[in-house]
This record gives C-alpha cells, sequence and structure tokens, in this order.
C-alpha cells in the first residue's frame, strides 16, 4: 500500500514539474488585478520567454539587472505581438526603474527587434530606462520598441543608453527609441536617446536630425521612423555620453 502511494506521489509531482513547460507558461503570473509585476531578472527572463504575457499590463516595479543572464530575446516576435503596456514605477526621487544589463543579440536577419520587438494594438511603454546592448542583422531595431504594425502607440518619459546596432545593408531601420511604425498612431513624448556609439549599415535619408522640437512631425533616424504620417515626437533627444 505504501509503495502504491509513493508511486502515486511521484507520478503527481512528476505532472506538476512537466506541466508548465507542456503548456508553455511560467512562473510568473498576472496578479489578482490582472497586472504582471516585475521585480526581479527571473522575473523579466520568464516575460521575455512567456507569451502568454504578452497581452498583459506589465508594471515594472524597480531596477533590474539582466546582467549575465543568457538568452535574452525580445518581448512581442513576428509570431506573437505585444499588445499590452508596460509601465515603470517611478522611484521617490522622480526616476524611472532601470533595466540594465540587457544583451539582446543575434547574427541572424531577424526583423523587429528591441527590449519590446514587435508591438500591434493599443500599446502603451511609459517610464523605462534601459542599458546593454541591442543588435541585429535585421530591420526595425530600436532600445524600446523595434516595430509598431498597426494601431497606436505611445511612448512617453523612457531612456535608452543601449547600444543600438542593425548591420542590414538595405533596410536598417534603427533607432534609439523606436526601430519603425508602419500604418500606426505613434506619439513618443520625452524621451532621450543617450549613447557614446550609434551603428547603422547605411544612412537613413529619409531620416532628419531632431532640430524642430515640438513639431508635428518628426521622423529622425536617431530617434525613429515612421512609414505614415500619423506620429508626434514631442521633446525627444538625443545625447552622446
Amino acid at each position: 500500500m505504501k509503495s502504491k502511494i509513493l508511486s502515486l506521489s511521484l507520478a503527481l509531482c512528476l505532472l506538476l514539474v512537466m506541466f508548465p513547460l507542456v503548456m508553455g507558461a511560467s512562473a510568473l503570473a498576472p496578479a489578482a488585478d490582472g497586472k504582471v509585476y516585475l521585480t526581479s531578472a527571473a522575473d523579466l527572463k520568464a516575460l521575455m520567454g512567456d507569451t502568454s504575457l504578452w497581452d498583459k499590463d506589465i508594471v515594472l516595479q524597480n531596477d533590474i539587472d539582466m546582467t549575465g543572464e543568457t538568452n535574452q530575446t525580445p518581448i512581442g516576435n513576428a509570431t506573437t505581438a505585444f499588445t499590452g503596456t508596460f509601465i515603470g514605477v517611478k522611484k521617490a526621487d522622480g526616476s524611472n526603474p532601470e533595466i540594465k544589463g540587457l544583451d539582446i543579440k543575434t547574427t541572424a536577419a531577424t526583423n523587429r527587434w528591441g527590449l519590446i520587438g514587435y508591438a500591434t494594438g493599443n500599446v502603451t511603454v511609459k517610464n523605462i530606462t534601459v542599458r546593454g546592448e541591442i543588435s541585429s542583422a535585421g530591420g526595425g531595431v530600436a532600445g524600446i520598441v523595434g516595430a509598431m504594425v498597426g494601431g497606436n502607440l505611445v511612448i512617453e518619459d523612457c531612456v535608452n543608453y543601449c547600444t543600438v546596432t542593425s548591420t542590414n545593408a538595405t533596410a536598417s531601420r534603427a533607432g534609439g527609441i523606436l526601430g519603425i511604425a508602419q500604418n500606426a498612431g505613434v506619439s513618443v513624448k520625452n524621451c532621450v536617446y543617450i549613447s557614446g556609439f550609434f551603428a547603422c549599415s547605411v544612412i537613413l535619408d529619409h531620416g532628419v536630425w531632431l532640430h524642430n522640437i515640438g513639431s508635428d512631425l518628426i521622423s529622425p533616424a536617431d530617434i525613429g521612423y515612421f512609414t505614415t504620417d500619423t506620429g508626434k515626437f514631442l521633446f525627444c533627444f538625443l545625447l552622446f555620453e
């Protein structure tokens, strides 16, 4: 009898271990209010790999250090877009919570690459600071949102210290904050790209330097790129360390 109970217990434990893998879910889960709260590198890494959370409201509670975390990937890809919100909780001094140690890189020609790789729908990203490296041999590469296709995107009060690199020789479409927006309404406000290095394999002749702060339509190569005329860059800056 005892051996049967032991066998059943072991079988149950095995099922509990295997179940999240079968479902493609992670240990990270929405709270009672439906939001997903990030407090650690493990949380962010789980979010990167769990497509079932990419339609949720994500809340960055505090600084997160991703240094040494391997296999980092964008939130949102060509198969499953990010359709939620990603908002940081401001610190007592008014500064953003910071994600440092990002290492989101690929040598493949993968489009839509960044902290958030591919977004669509009604998406808001706010109060986030990022540091690290983001690079791809594809197009639509940026520190905050690589590509927005359709819907409406708001990026506000975000700071990117990441090195952003695209080695695509024909259509890099790389930006500090936003890589590309296509057929989408976009508002990028109070954002800063701070970097000692910005690499793009081609000169983006469709972009202009951000010299007219506050105008209704600016399409700067250093901050982002539009394929439509439905966007605004307001009070955004490129600074070099």
